[in-house]
This record gives C-alpha cells, structure tokens and sequence, in this order.
C-alpha cells in the first residue's frame, strides 16, 4: 500500500520534494537528506535560498526564498505531468503549495515543530488563514506520536502519518 494505505495519493505520480536548506545544518544533517532515500523525480528549492534569506521574512518563519520557491513551482505544477509534491519543513516552505491540490496533484507536509507551536498557530490571529492551508493538504506527516494531535483535529487521523526520524518534538 502507499503512504498511509492511500495508494490514490502516490501511484502514477512524479515525487517533488519541495526542501530548504538550513544554515545551521550541517552537511551530513536536515530533513532534505531523505531525498537520498526517497529518489525523488525533483528536488526543488529557491536558487536564490542562502543569501536571498537573508534579506527578510515574510511572517514568522517564511522568507523571501521560502516564497520564490513557492512562486516558482506554479509553472511546471500547471503544465507538468500528475505529482505528489511533498513539502519538508512545511512550516518555513509551504504556503501556495496546498492550492496545487486537486484531480492532477497531490500535497503532503512534513512538520518539525511541536504540536504546541501548531495549536497555537491554528487558534491565533491568523488561525483561520492556517487552517485553510493544513486542512487542503492530503496529509500530514509527523516525526513523534505528539506531533499529531492538532493535525488529526483538523484533517483526521487517517490523514496524519507518523514517521519517527529519531526526533523528538515533546
């Protein structure tokens, strides 16, 4: 079976790992390293990431990079063959990519942050607007059982896939 036993949302699909290189991270660390493992048709990250970032943020955790990234899916995701488009650290990358969604495309996120950070993020101001943007998602992939409480709330727990990568986000 595919993710979760959603054989729907991964046969006959290109993989598109939408990723962001941290500068913190170390060569040999960060959640884009399962793009060795995973073999994705295409790996996309902004050209511009490294030093773009550094020229602001739009929010909290969402650079400029972050959005170019976003921008410059649009095209191929509009002309291009039927994808799985798989968002790490979808917390910083994702914020056009759920409206990809549809008959064609599917979108799942990975998250790092703790479920307090997201039950936070849902009820705040803008809870609304970040509703919307998790709850068009196929799915949502966590890194520990704690994780999943505010995504199962908001898409249900046959939606909600946990992936212990050693992290834990308690």
């Amino acid at each position: 079976a595919g993710v979760g036993g959603r054989d729907d949302i991964v046969m006959a699909r290109r993989l598109v790992l939408v990723s962001h290189r941290f500068l913190h991270h170390s060569d040999h660390s960060g959640y884009d390293r399962l793009a060795e493992f995973l073999k994705p048709d295409e790996v996309r990250a902004s050209r511009l990431n490294h030093w773009l970032s550094l020229g602001g943020r739009i929010g909290p955790v969402y650079s400029r990079a972050n959005a170019l990234t976003d921008l410059d899916l649009l095209p191929s995701a509009l002309r291009g063959p039927d994808a799985l488009f798989h968002a790490l650290y979808s917390e910083n990358t994702m914020r056009l990519l759920p409206w990809l969604r549809g008959s064609r495309h599917r979108v799942v996120a990975s998250v790092h942050q703790p479920a307090a950070f997201f039950e936070r993020l849902f009820r705040g101001v803008s809870g609304g607007y970040w509703r919307g943007v998790y709850g068009r998602l196929d799915g949502v992939v966590t890194l520990c059982l704690a994780q999943r409480r505010p995504f199962e709330a908001l898409l249900g727990p046959e939606r909600v896939w946990t992936i212990l990568y050693g992290v834990d986000t308690a």
